[in-house]
């Protein structure tokens, strides 16, 4: 969730966020506990974060002469000696934090407010980014994905202004999501 779309939910403008980045809303555990939010469940719980590059920034391109450029790159405190993309810069999301976290002051060449574009810019080698496991799924053959040592993790979740406020659509969707979840019939990619 973004700030902006985490305040739509507490205002009660939108019923129901199925992807809620609660380590990115520094207000979570208050809102829950203010009965601002009803946190329904984890979809995905510790979705693995980890560096984007281009695949011949790391291996070389032997087919267009290009050499590696940084075959060394393997930790997150490397991220400094790199061009960086980051998405949604200054919206206090886990990428804002993790920056923070590690006192790191990448070389920030582009920005974006859309992860797939992030995906895009690291592929036409822009430079490097970072993001979680769950949206680089489809990118592996262009980009490699380096998992950050030690590992790091977010967890999504399901969260709803009101159960009872809620459309019947919605409450229909978030039993049938409880029921999978409790059953072990959503499982999260490891």
């Amino acid at each position: 969730s973004s700030t902006m779309n985490w305040q739509a939910i507490i205002s009660g403008d939108v019923d129901l966020d199925i992807e809620s980045w609660t380590d990115n809303v520094a207000t979570y555990p208050t809102d829950v506990e203010n009965g601002d939010i009803v946190d329904v469940g984890i979809l995905v719980p510790n979705s693995a974060q980890g560096l984007y590059v281009p695949r011949y920034v790391i291996e070389g391109d032997a087919e267009r002469g290009i050499e590696p450029m940084a075959p060394d790159l393997k930790t997150v405190q490397d991220l400094e000696k790199y061009p960086f993309i980051i998405t949604l810069p200054d919206e206090d999301t886990d990428i804002d934090r993790r920056l923070a976290a590690e006192g790191l002051n990448p070389d920030i060449r582009f920005s974006t407010a859309d992860v797939f574009t992030s995906w895009r810019m690291v592929e036409a080698g822009l430079g490097i980014s970072f993001n979680n496991r769950l949206t680089s799924t489809a990118w592996q053959e262009k980009v490699v994905t380096l998992p950050f040592m030690p590992a790091r993790f977010i967890t999504l979740g399901i969260a709803t202004p009101s159960i009872k406020d809620i459309s019947p659509a919605t409450k229909h969707f978030i039993e049938k999501v409880q029921t999978a979840l409790a059953t072990n019939k959503m499982i999260a990619r490891p």
